[in-house]
């Protein structure tokens, strides 16, 4: 049986919720690290409007964070290492049900915070990103997943780095609108998972809660 890495991405606390659903996953074979993001970025570049500010801040931080934690996870014996934040509540079959696919890269569902979309998608023109809106039942083949619940073999985590993906913007559609985007970490690291060969996807049977803070 492979054995699995639970790496918990945090800011500062761990969510009651988040550790329930970790401490509860019924996959025998696991082990638990947890890497806390301590504030590193005061001030971003003036190319970037003030309402932007926050969420490059937090995109650099969780970068940061994350690329740290995969160096210390790559470390270990794991086969395979299933990264989640801190606010995402994962059900109890999580592991075992990503356990079942061969894939070197699968997400689990949950929305993006506060919206009614999800944090996966796929490219659909030049520079257009689409955010999928329900879940599909089945996997499915996808162009970016959230970081916030993602697994990876060892030979797909040996491959990346993790970046904050704030120097790159795109545009997406939200309630029939053209709105313009920050990639972010998840786009940068799609982008760069699809550019070395890696087809990702996302299990339905995996759907997470998102915390709202």
């Amino acid at each position: 049986m492979q054995k699995v890495l639970v790496v918990v991405i945090a800011k500062d606390v761990v969510e009651p919720e988040c550790w329930d659903g970790i401490l509860r996953q019924d996959y025998p074979n696991s082990d638990l690290m947890v890497h806390v993001r301590k504030p590193k970025v005061h001030t971003v570049d003036g190319r970037y409007p003030e309402v932007t500010k926050n969420i490059i801040k937090k995109y650099i931080n969780c970068a940061d964070n994350r690329e740290a934690a995969r160096k210390i996870a790559l470390a270990s014996d794991a086969d395979r290492f299933f990264f989640v934040d801190s606010d995402i509540v994962v059900p109890s079959n999580a592991i075992s049900e990503m356990m079942k696919q061969p894939f070197d890269v699968i997400g689990g569902w949950y929305r993006v915070a506060h919206e009614e979309r999800y944090t996966c998608g796929r490219w659909v023109g030049d520079n257009l990103f689409i955010n999928l809106y329900s879940v599909e039942p089945s996997v499915v083949k996808v162009d970016c997943i959230g970081m916030g619940c993602a697994m990876f073999t060892r030979r797909a985590l040996q491959d990346i780095t993790f970046h904050h993906g704030t120097d790159r913007t795109a545009e997406t559609w939200i309630n029939g609108e053209p709105v313009p985007m920050i990639l972010g970490e998840c786009g940068a690291l799609g982008n760069l998972l699809n550019d070395k060969g890696y087809q990702l996807y996302m299990n339905g049977e995996v759907v997470c809660k998102h915390l709202a803070r």
